[in-house]
């Protein structure tokens, strides 16, 4: 995958969020907005949903980064992020609270929330 990132627990808790060190609330540390793609490589529904992220990762590139994260190969990370639906999606914006979605939803409704979510909360 050339435009959609896949992270590490080690890249997650440096780029995106510490839960180690705030374990009670998400804190997006990040410097510019994302998306952030939780899944299984174990759900079919996140498999299939992986090519169409590339694609409104190339879109977007210049406005916001998104990456994937596949907790089936991090029991650590799945823990920490309490995930029992798959997959969940965290539109972070800088210096505000992320938006979370748990379970399916389609690429286009993620594409038209991130692009409302993290485009107008930059213009500010």
């Amino acid at each position: 995958m050339k435009h959609l990132s896949q992270l590490t627990r080690h890249q997650f808790l440096n780029r995106i969020y510490n839960y180690k060190q705030y374990p009670d609330e998400f804190i997006y540390i990040g410097t510019s907005p994302c998306v952030v793609v939780v899944g299984s490589s174990g759900s079919i529904f996140c498999r299939e949903l992986e090519p169409a992220l590339e694609i409104m990762a190339k879109r977007n590139k210049d406005h916001y980064g998104i990456y994937y994260i596949d907790v089936s190969a991090d029991e650590e990370l799945a823990k920490a992020l309490k995930t029992d639906k798959f997959p969940v999606v965290y539109l972070c914006p800088v210096k505000s609270t992320p938006t979370i979605f748990k379970g399916t939803i389609n690429i286009r409704e993620i594409s038209e929330m991130a692009g409302r979510v993290l485009t107008a909360l930059r213009k500010m």
